[in-house]
Formats: structure tokens, sequence, C-alpha cells
């Protein structure tokens, strides 16, 4: 919570009496309360990098620099900055984006212009008027239909825009999928589609790792922090026979690897064992919510349990676990609310329609041959002045990059895709494992899940010590006469 600027200028007034003070100083010298004054110090320190001593008693200094006002001064300035840039940076970023389809088409109006310049001087010389006239009408209905001004100024299409894309960064990773990009991006006209030409969409998988760490945290929560490598392979993407690259997730959840009774490899997750059953119980509920939600929106890339394998699992686990009890059947049907596995999304080339992909190739390719003409034209007669030589020629090469960058992009694009296609085969496999798992795997997860139930067992339920929904001494009176 923000100090008001009152409460600052009685804390400052103290301040600049003692450049040391501790916060029951303060209290005594303007009779404000313990947390404002807390809070406020803190605020204050943080703001001017201000130091804290602690004595041998334990008492806490916030030691003040000389400097106070001068750095609280530009503090306040960087705030400001940091305010304006948020406000101008949107601007900012829109006016870049369209850019270079604002160059496209000055560069193709001023080719253009140029031949209509030179067919209406050869019209006139022939005394064709008829056919000058037919000329402007069809360069007039050329600009129409290029709508610039429509394009130019922000409208509708870029305000829808801009909600798409607040849309995508607040949604989970889940619903930021490859065709949600495709389908908030074919309306977004003719300058926005230049750039979504030229430089792509952007990365569906952006937050591909923030999603997947999710995923595990909820698997090894549901499985009471005892979960087989095999269960993992299908959202981490790491080999079960591979327990290098499974270090980074036992550093992030303080695992640690360890054995079953019968010597197979099984990770251990002490801190995501308690609570497990409340937590599991509302995160089903949400994600149900969520799923819904987002029900029609896209294809899952997170693809769901199929109902059709669904019979074939539990054939197999009711025809192996007959000898055991009902708690020990295959739990991984009860967890419906998590995918069966977590797929990357492959990357679009730019993410826009197909007519205006057409649109977009058709202009640069009429505007680097109307470039390249002209250029060629001045430089093989020699006949113009370096200058106008030159502009031609930067309008070339602007025409070229036009065309070159997204074709190498293209390419590039190919291979990345091709690494998504075989992480997701693999993905595929894991998955398909453990759709289908042999009867080694099957006494794998039966001996796994023997040992959940053994450390649920052991699990001490939580009670309330202390709540304030309640007086204290009638809470001590009821834990007194408790039986010990």
């Amino acid at each position: 919570m923000k100090t008001p600027p009152s409460v600052r200028k009685r804390l400052l007034q103290v301040i600049n009496k003692d450049r040391r003070v501790t916060i029951p100083d303060v209290v005594a010298a303007t009779g404000l309360s313990l947390d404002a004054v807390a809070n406020g110090l803190n605020e204050l320190a943080y703001e001017t990098k201000a130091d804290l001593e602690v004595t041998s008693s334990g008492l806490i200094y916030y030691s003040f620099p000389a400097d106070l006002h001068f750095r609280l001064y530009s503090s306040r300035l960087a705030a400001l900055i940091h305010r304006a840039w948020a406000l101008v940076s949107p601007v900012l970023n829109f006016a870049f984006r369209i850019s270079f389809g604002l160059m496209l088409l000055l560069s193709l109006l001023f080719v253009s212009s140029i031949m209509l310049v030179l067919q209406l001087m050869m019209a006139a010389a022939s005394g064709n008027t008829t056919s000058a006239v037919d000329l402007l009408k069809d360069y007039f209905a050329l600009l129409k239909r290029l709508a610039v001004l429509q394009h130019v100024l922000p409208s509708q299409s870029f305000f829808k825009q801009k909600l798409v894309i607040s849309d995508q960064l607040s949604a989970s990773p889940e619903s930021t999928t490859a065709e949600n990009i495709s389908e908030s991006q074919k309306d977004q006209g003719f300058l926005l589609n230049c750039y979504s030409f030229l430089f792509g969409p952007g990365d569906p998988n952006r937050d591909f790792e923030a999603y997947q760490s999710y995923l595990a945290a909820q698997l090894i929560r549901e499985k009471h922090g005892i979960v087989l490598p095999d269960e993992l392979a299908p959202y981490t993407g790491v080999d079960p026979n591979d327990t290098k690259n499974m270090f980074p997730y036992l550093a992030r959840f303080n695992g640690m690897p360890a054995t079953t009774p019968s010597g197979q490899l099984i990770y251990l997750f002490p801190d995501l064992q308690a609570g497990v059953s409340g937590i599991a119980s509302d995160t089903h509920a949400l994600s149900s919510v969520h799923k819904h939600k987002h029900k029609h929106k896209h294809k899952h890339a997170l693809n769901e349990s199929k109902p059709a394998n669904q019979p074939m699992i539990e054939d197999q686990w009711t025809e192996h676990a007959e000898d055991e009890p009902q708690n020990l059947a295959i739990d991984r049907l009860e967890r419906s609310h998590l995918p069966d596995k977590l797929l990357k999304q492959k990357l679009l080339f730019a993410g826009i329609g197909r007519d205006a992909m057409l649109q977009t190739v058709a202009l640069a390719g009429a505007n680097f041959v109307g470039t390249l003409f002209f250029w060629w034209l001045l430089f093989a007669a020699r006949s113009s002045s370096i200058n106008t030589t030159n502009i031609f020629l930067l309008l070339a090469v602007y025409a070229a990059f036009f065309l070159l960058v997204p074709a190498i992009r293209w390419v590039l694009l190919q291979f990345e895709n091709a690494a998504i296609q075989r992480y997701n085969q693999r993905i595929e496999q894991f998955a398909k494992i453990l759709e289908e798992p042999s009867s080694e795997l099957i006494s794998k997860l039966k001996e796994a899940e023997r040992m959940r139930q053994e450390a649920k067992e052991r699990t001490t339920p939580e009670t309330l010590v202390y709540t304030t929904k309640r007086d204290f001494l009638e809470q001590e009176a009821d834990r007194l006469s408790e039986p010990m």
C-alpha cells in the first residue's frame, strides 16, 4: 500500500533532524501507528537506497543518505518517465509496425505516379485526350482500391488487435495457440499485414516453458510428490531413462531421485506432498471451467484424453489389478483435468488470410519490378543526375528487402517446424506408452501408487491452531480442554 503524502511529509520531517532512526523513535516523534511508520520507512528506504543496521540487541536502524532529497526527486522523475513511456510506447510500437507498409505504399505510389506522368505526356504528345482521362480514372481507382487512408489511421481493426493481444497476454498458455494468432490477425489491415508478412505473427510457444512447469507441478502435486519418470515424460519431454535432463525440475521443485522397493527409479518431491487432496480438487474445478470457456477457441495443442482409448486402459488396469485394493485403480483417469500430453505449436509464416497475403506479395513484387526498372532505365541512359539514380536504387533495395526477408524467414521456419514436429512425435510416443502400458510399466505404476498410499497414511491431518474468527481466549480454552 502506498504511503499517503501527509504521512511521508511527517516522516521526512523526523528524518531531516536525524538521518539514523528506528521505528519506535519515529512513532514517538510523529504519533503515527506502527504499521504506517514501518511501511513509510520501508518505502523511503527503497526509493533512496538507504542502509539497514541491526544491533546486537536486535534493534533495527534506518540509515538514510545525506543526499536524501536528491534521491527522492530522482526516484520521482524516474517514475514519471516510466509512466510517460508506458503511455507513449504503444503509439510508437504501432507507428513502427505500420512504417513498413507505409514505405511500401509510398514507394509504389511514387513509381506509379512517374509512370502515369510519362503516359500522360505520351498521350498529350499524340493528341489523344481520351486516353489521358482514362489513365487518370484508372490511377484514382487504384488509390481507392488500396484504401490508403483507411489503413493509415488507427481504425477499428487496430483497437481490435490491441484487445486480442491483451487477451493473449492475460490468458493461460494453452489458449495462446497458433490458430488463435492466425484468426486474430486476419482483419488487421494492410499496413499491419505488411509487418506480419515481414516478421511473422510471433512465437505461439513463448509461454511454453512456464506452462510446462505448471503441468509438471500439478502432476507432482496430484501424485503426492511421488512420480515415475514415465509419468512426467509426456509433459517435460525428458526421456524416462535420461536422469541428467531431469535435474532442472528436481532443482525447481526441490525433488530427489530414489528407488522403489523393487529397485525402479522414482522421483520424490516432499515439499509438494502436503495438502494435495484439497488443492487437486480445487484445481480440477477451476480447470473444468477454464476448458469450457476456451473450448470453442482452438484445437487442443494440449490434447485431452481420448475417450476411445480410456476403456482399453481401464480394461488393462482391471485385468492386472484384480488382487489389489479398490483404491489402487488407475489414478491417471481421475486427473482428467490435466491434458494427456503437452505439444508445441508449429510456427506460422505470417498469420494472415490468403487474400491479404496475395495482396501484400503482389504489391511488393510490383514495387520491386517498378523501382528496378526505373533505376536500370536511368542508369543505362546516364542522362539523369546521380541523386535521382540513387533514390531509385534505394527504393529498389527496400523493395528487395521486402521480398528477401520473408523468403529467408520461410526457409528458417521449415527447419524450426521440423524440430517442433520431432519434439511432438517424441511426446506422442511417451503418451502412448502410458495409454498402452506394458506389463513392466503396469507393475511400476502399481508400485508407485502403493508408495503414495503409504505416504498419505503417514501424513498427519492438519488442524487449525488459531483463527481470527474466534476470540483468542476461547480458542486457548478449547485447546486446553482437548484430551492429550
